[in-house]
């Protein structure tokens, strides 16, 4: 195999591990978001010094177990200083009666926390739409965010909760959404782009060659799932995910650069 087919093969690769070293960076912000948000209690100091983000009870650390876990919580993964954006929520009456409904929220504030609780007289059917406004100035630790929704259980309906983490960035040019968006379309197009570009500079395809530009092709899919299940809150999945993808990157770049 000369340098020549060396030379041509790293153009397109440069391209592709960029885009794709940038979508797993994108996943991991994410898997963190979320694991701080679940796993740490650090969301608001008390007076004593400790901190948490439970419900009910004296204890620093006394928290409420919800049933099932509350899909509808939406937050975004990313604010910046010109961000004017809310956590969301849906609270449904799912049954043939009049209902009450009470939801709690905590949200970071500093090294305080905001805890708010909406009491609802909810007809049959009816679903309604909970905001909580949130800013930069917010954040814990200069960076973080952190949010815990619980919605009270009411005779046989289960109690909901659900926990969200996001990063605040102090930026006055460029919004948040702004941010996700253009690095997981710049990612996944970067990473098309370098697919394409290496099929075109080592024709023909040999078996070989086919095997890399199906390895390629198959990160391209890890790191897309990836991002997807970012906004799907599906914890789970996006933590198998962003190990595969982890494990995967790697394997292939050592393939392709150190091995052949």
């Amino acid at each position: 195999m000369g340098t020549g087919f060396l030379r041509l093969n790293k153009r397109g690769l440069i391209v592709f591990f960029t885009a794709a070293f940038f979508g797993v960076i994108l996943i991991l912000i994410s898997f963190f978001l979320d694991t701080e948000a679940l796993f740490n209690r650090n969301i608001g100091r008390n007076v004593t010094g400790g901190y948490s983000l439970g419900f009910g009870g004296s204890s620093s650390n006394a928290t409420i177990q919800a049933d099932e876990n509350l899909f509808s919580l939406r937050c975004p993964m990313i604010i910046t200083a010109r961000d004017h954006t809310a956590i969301q929520a849906k609270v449904a009456n799912p049954t043939d009666e009049e209902i009450i409904r009470i939801f709690e929220m905590n949200i970071s504030d500093g090294y305080t926390k905001d805890k708010t609780k909406k009491i609802m007289s909810m007809n049959p059917g009816q679903v309604n739409t909970l905001q909580w406004e949130i800013s930069s100035q917010q954040a814990s630790y200069g960076f973080l965010i952190l949010a815990r929704g619980f919605l009270h259980p009411y005779q046989n309906l289960p109690s909901l909760g659900g926990t969200c983490g996001i990063l605040s960035l102090n930026l006055t040019r460029v919004a948040g959404s702004q941010l996700v968006w253009g690095g997981i379309g710049l990612s996944i197009t970067g990473m098309l782009i370098g697919v394409l570009v290496f099929v075109r500079h080592n024709k023909p395809l040999t078996a070989k060659r086919w095997k890399w530009v199906r390895s390629l092709l198959i990160v391209t899919g890890a790191v897309s799932a990836g991002l997807l299940l970012i906004f799907l809150e599906f914890w789970y999945a996006t933590f198998f995910i962003t190990v595969i993808t982890f494990l995967l990157v790697p394997a292939v770049f050592l393939d392709l650069y150190i091995y052949h």
